[in-house]
């Protein structure tokens, strides 16, 4: 600005040590004291100061401003900032000049209804420092809309990512889809999205494929495939959902998962299991499964867990309850070449005036 701030400070007589005297007040220099703080012209030639502030203001929005310069001097110095608020957008500008370097700074904010966007930048010397935009706009078509988004990012006059794409959503009588088309590059790894997301009624589905590249190393794929069905009526809730994932970098890692669930108002069955890929899906690795009865004269539960690879594990559990009678059975194998563990029984316990009590228990190991 053309100005240099000195400060300078001394006191008068010594400052008196207050630390026998109870009554002193507790102010931290309590003595004689005086500052001077005065302003020295550091560029002769800046004659001339202008300072200007404006505010307008209307019934859509405000714009403030301000501005200082030193038109006449020898060393160009400027600060110039504009703030702009309105209904739909708001934007400020900030503008730095000095004998060496000039300083741009940008933001903006956009809020319309079908256009949403939000931007910043810092240029120094006429080079990008940072600069960014993310957006996001819609267009109506026919049973629909589009929604595009858009964002990059640069850093150091350089741009480091970039993200487009287009999501086209659907809709025609009870069925909705959105197709769904994506790319996200960097300077280390280029990759595509594409797939589409499915309703209809209560069953939902998906379909995405998505393609990556790292900087000098192949091409690979990561597939993504599932459904999910939700059904109520009268007395009975049904469930259904699937879901496969297939990675061409880690094919060890492939699965296809199934899980269903049947409730009512006496019945309950719950299975879950896990393969290897969909075309193995008659061929577990790992399974699940759970029943509950109940009926007039008592209930029934079955409960079953097996893991087949990498080592086998099968662990079993059943009971059942009619009337004063009452069975049990326990099973469980983790180990091939042996044999499995197996425990059952059964109480008899019926009601009366007198005590009756038949039990039974046996053990294989």
């Amino acid at each position: 600005m053309g100005m240099g701030k000195i400060g300078k400070g001394g006191i008068g007589p010594p400052f008196p040590n207050m630390t026998n005297l109870h009554n002193a007040p507790y102010f931290l220099m309590s003595g004689p004291a005086k500052y001077i703080l005065s302003l020295e012209k550091a560029d002769p030639t800046a004659k001339t100061y202008a300072i200007q502030y404006r505010w307008d203001k209307n019934a859509t929005g405000n714009v403030v401003s301000f501005s200082f310069d030193t038109p006449d001097s020898k060393e160009k110095r400027m600060i110039n900032a504009v703030l702009s608020i309105s209904n739909t957008s708001s934007t400020a500008l900030l503008t730095l000049q000095s004998e060496k370097s000039t300083l741009k700074a940008k933001a903006m904010y956009r809020n319309k209804p079908y256009d949403k966007s939000l931007s910043a930048s810092l240029d120094v010397d006429g080079r990008k420092q940072f600069d960014t935009v993310m957006s996001v706009k819609r267009h109506d078509i026919k049973y629909g809309f589009v929604w595009i988004p858009h964002a990059y990012w640069v850093v150091d006059n350089e741009r480091v990512a970039e993200l487009s794409g287009v999501i086209k959503v659907k809709t025609k009588g009870s069925v909705t889809q959105s197709d769904i088309e994506a790319e996200f590059q960097t300077k280390q790894l280029a990759s595509h999205l594409l797939g589409y997301y499915t309703i209809n009624g209560p069953t939902h589905g998906t379909k995405l494929q998505f393609d990556y590249q790292f900087f000098k190393n192949p091409k690979q794929t990561i597939k993504i495939e599932g459904i999910y069905s939700e059904k109520s009526g009268g007395f009975r809730h049904d469930l259904y959902g699937d879901l496969s994932m297939a990675f061409t970098a880690y094919p060890e890692y492939n699965f296809y998962t199934v899980l269903r669930n049947i409730k009512t108002q006496s019945h309950v069955d719950i299975g879950f299991n896990v393969s290897a890929s969909r075309e193995k899906k008659l061929d577990p690795a790992f399974t699940f499964s759970f029943q509950r009865a109940e009926h007039l004269t008592g209930m029934r539960l079955d409960t079953r867990l097996t893991l087949n690879r990498p080592r086998l594990i099968d662990m079993k559990f059943q009971f059942e309850g009619i009337g004063p009678k009452y069975t049990a059975l326990a099973l469980l194998n983790f180990n091939p070449k042996s044999r499995e563990i197996l425990v059952s029984g059964y109480l008899f316990f019926p009601p009366g005036t007198q005590l009756y009590l038949d039990a039974e228990l046996n053990m294989t190991l």
